[in-house]
């Protein structure tokens, strides 16, 4: 028996919002700002998704420029001057992780839907595009100077 469908659109923003600011408190990064929400994930940006399978079909997204994906690695690998650079390896894990954590964010405050299973991320670049017919609900947010971008891709 198929599980019934959950509408988030109209909880989206609460969850988007109470998610990252958690994460940008937990991570020491200063202010949680929400710059902008959208419906559409923008191109050309590099991030990590994770998929949140159950009750709903999802995929978590956390994306930023190449600047900012490496900001935050340094700050999640708590990098500082004179250190090694990070390899693309360390920024891939470390921003996986971050959408990682997210996932767990998103996860608890959609626990009234039912069961949902965090599944692993994955390291993107470039362009991501939602499967057809997928609601996204994105924030574009900036946590301390960092630009980010958190989304929720609802399928099905």
């Amino acid at each position: 028996m198929a599980a019934p469908a959950h509408d988030i659109s109209g909880e989206w923003d609460e969850i988007l919002t109470r998610a990252g600011a958690e994460m940008c408190a937990a991570l020491g990064m200063g202010t949680h700002s929400v710059d902008s929400r959208c419906d559409q994930l923008p191109p050309g940006r590099m991030g990590a998704c994770v998929p949140l399978v159950g009750a709903l079909q999802l995929q978590l997204v956390v994306l930023s420029t190449n600047t900012g994906v490496r900001a935050m690695a340094e700050r999640l690998v708590h990098h500082e001057e004179g250190d090694e650079p990070l390899s693309r390896d360390d920024i891939a894990d470390a921003i996986s992780e971050l959408a990682n954590q997210f996932g767990g964010l998103t996860k608890r405050g959609l626990s009234k839907v039912g069961d949902l299973r965090l599944g692993l991320p994955v390291f993107v670049r470039g362009t991501l595009t939602p499967p057809a017919g997928a609601n996204v609900y994105a924030h574009e947010v900036r946590w301390g100077e960092i630009p980010l971008l958190l989304a929720i891709i609802v399928s099905g």
